[in-house]
């Protein structure tokens, strides 16, 4: 019987290739990592060298452009050889799906082709006391006098990737004004950061888990 379009599209060529990647690493490579906490450094370097980091980037940033439906049996097909490989990905996606969809277009000229090659990013939600209730967060910014920078002042825990990552997009509170009565409210934000910034500190890279041992979850 003829197979459906999908199966003889070039998209699942290219899914097939990140299958036969996916078979150059054994079941005792992933075990290993386990029992050592270890991050699968090789592995995401051969996604990156295949551009998977960008796999939802649009071509024009330097992406692979594909559909949901692409990236899904993708990650899917990582994940069977080893969950946590499927949260470093997963988490990199968010930050650059928030970046295509809210971004300007000098941000995404300027992050998106560098996270399409080889830039991990940490999406930076949870915090010590509140955990992941991004309206009770703590983290806050502010505008500088002069306008053109913001003041970030706050703590993140449980950020995926975060001493591993390039890029940070960063959730806080910001006191904004309400259109409709002009009155000055807390709103959640994000902020685009990176680890050279002043006053960025990493100083967990990652903590002992029961599962996922392979995703390192920095504060």
């Amino acid at each position: 019987a003829e197979l459906p379009a999908l199966w003889q599209s070039e998209r699942m060529r290219e899914f097939l290739a990140v299958q036969a990647l996916c078979a150059e690493f054994p079941g005792e490579y992933w075990r290993e990592l386990d029992r050592e906490q270890a991050y699968p450094t090789e592995f995401v370097r051969r996604l990156s060298e295949d551009g998977w980091l960008g796999a939802l980037i649009p071509e024009e940033y330097g992406g692979l452009g594909e559909s949901l439906l692409t990236y899904a049996l993708v990650v899917e097909e990582i994940a069977r050889g080893w969950m946590p490989v499927s949260g470093v990905i997963n988490t990199h996606f968010i930050v650059a799906y928030m970046l295509m969809q809210h971004g300007t277009e000098e941000q995404k000229a300027r992050f998106l082709p560098r996270m399409a090659q080889d830039t991990l990013s940490a999406f930076c939600l949870s915090e010590p006391n509140v955990g992941c209730d991004a309206g009770g967060q703590e983290t806050r910014c502010e505008l500088s006098p002069c306008g053109n920078f913001y003041v970030l002042n706050g703590e993140k825990k449980w950020a995926t990737s975060g001493a591993l990552s390039g890029l940070f997009t960063v959730m806080c509170k910001q006191k904004l004004k309400d259109p409709k009565t002009g009155k000055e409210k807390d709103a959640v934000t994000a902020l685009i950061c990176t680890p050279d910034m002043e006053g960025v500190e990493i100083f967990s890279r990652n903590r002992s888990k029961c599962g996922i041992r392979g995703t390192w979850q920095a504060r």
